[in-house]
């Protein structure tokens, strides 16, 4: 936060509204506390420095909107928890005090309340703890940030950001995340009601193969009928090998858009919808990589995969069985393939044969390149030789664009090139 700024003070009873005196008085007291302390007409601009993790634990038990916690240069470990709450103007940001300086090390640290901000810290995990309590970052709270931050040395499997719960509206942007034994940024143990989390501009690359985690996974079986509204665009993800189903990102839930991410040089990986209802993966780049979807009325427009295939699966279920079924492969139905570039690949559907339940109602519209491959177990395909929609142009990511200095576009990302808007 830069204290000389003129900021617009919150109307909730804080101190920038309280009283000449009492804001002396609460200035004097926090000063004496090593708290350092720069008041302007707006607003009261405090910020909080801290040494140890003690000093750490009562700065995030105090913070109050608009406290700006900065971490001394050195080595932390143990459990944080932010459960208070700054506000739009005025989050409560947890940094170092130099740029690279910190690193927390074994660290689980929590957002539980709104309008918290955790900006270029280091994150390095070492821990043997199961892998569904071992995390670096767990967002259960709403509207709070992790941004140009590093998760990097983890030998055993842990999350980098797992956000639970009802968690709505928080973002995950500028990270990077290497050398990452598990799960990057996941969406699991999610309740009904969470909606419009938003992953872009990460850097996810260089991970070595791990059993049954991904780069990036939203949802889960049981959440697989819930409307999340999770954005992920404009990420970087190459050389990543995860997962027994091979699967860089899983898809499990609906509603969500997957736009103008590159993903590349994974090993024959995939990109998966592997449950859900009306997901839309759109102008995105696949390079060595496949597209998979199952589930129903997926839109797949304007991606490039180079030495890739399309797939529309039959399956074992339908959609309206997964939530409650004991696991399976829901078949595609009803989707839309538009648009998209095929070099060195087809678009197969029905694939394999040997599922009880077609692939069936599937539009393949206007793609370019690879060939309708009839997968044996399909139904109703439908064939056209144009889109009349617009398929948008694919995004090729760089490493310029993304991670902690990456180059931040402003306010909300771009509509990838040709303009092609998902409401």
């Amino acid at each position: 936060m830069n204290h000389g700024e003129h900021r617009s003070a919150p109307r909730d009873g804080s101190p920038a509204h309280a009283p000449r005196r009492a804001r002396r008085r609460l200035a004097r007291a926090l000063c004496g506390f090593g708290v350092v302390c720069t008041l302007t007409r707006a607003a009261l601009a405090v910020t909080v420095r801290v040494g140890t993790g003690a000093e750490l634990t009562r700065a995030l038990a105090g913070a109050e909107p608009g406290h700006e916690i900065t971490i001394e240069n050195g080595v932390y470990s143990g459990s944080f928890t932010l459960a208070r709450s700054g506000s739009d103007s005025l989050p409560i940001v947890i940094r170092p005090r130099n740029p690279g300086g910190v690193t927390f090390r074994n660290v689980h640290l929590t957002l539980a309340g709104r309008y918290g901000q955790v900006e270029g810290l280091v994150f390095e995990n070492d821990l043997s703890a199961s892998f569904s309590l071992n995390f670096a970052v767990k967002i259960s709270g709403n509207r709070n940030r992790v941004t140009r931050c590093v998760f990097r040395n983890a030998p055993n499997r842990a999350r980098a950001v797992w956000i639970a719960g009802r968690a709505s509206h928080n973002r995950v942007d500028f990270c990077e995340i290497t050398d990452w034994n598990g799960a990057g940024v996941i969406l699991v143990k999610v309740e009904s009601g969470m909606t419009g989390n938003r992953i872009d501009h990460n850097y996810i690359h260089d991970n070595p193969k791990v059993s049954n985690v991904e780069a990036l996974h939203v949802g889960e079986r049981e959440a697989s009928l819930y409307d999340l509204g999770t954005v992920i665009e404009y990420n970087l993800v190459e050389r990543v090998a995860t997962d027994e189903e091979n699967e860089v990102i899983s898809v499990k839930s609906s509603g969500n858009t997957i736009r103008a991410n590159t993903f590349k040089d994974c090993s024959d990986y995939v990109v998966n919808i592997r449950h859900g209802v009306s997901n839309v993966v759109m102008n995105n780049t696949l390079v060595n990589m496949r597209l998979q979807s199952y589930g129903d009325a997926h839109r797949l427009i304007g991606n490039r995969l180079t030495k890739g295939h399309i797939i529309l699966p039959s399956g074992t279920i339908t959609e309206e069985d997964v939530p409650t079924g004991s696991g399976g492969f829901p078949a595609a139905r009803n989707q839309l393939v538009a648009g998209n570039i095929l070099e060195n690949g087809n678009i197969y559907v029905g694939k394999p044969a040997d599922r009880p339940i077609p692939a069936s109602g599937n539009t393949l519209a206007g793609n370019q390149g690879g060939a309708f491959v009839d997968g044996g177990r399909q139904t109703g395909t439908v064939l056209l030789p144009a889109y009349g929609g617009e398929a948008g142009v694919p995004v090729r990511v760089t490493p310029s664009m993304v991670g902690p200095d990456g180059a931040d576009p402003g306010g909300e990302s771009p509509t990838p090139p040709g303009g092609l808007t998902v409401e």
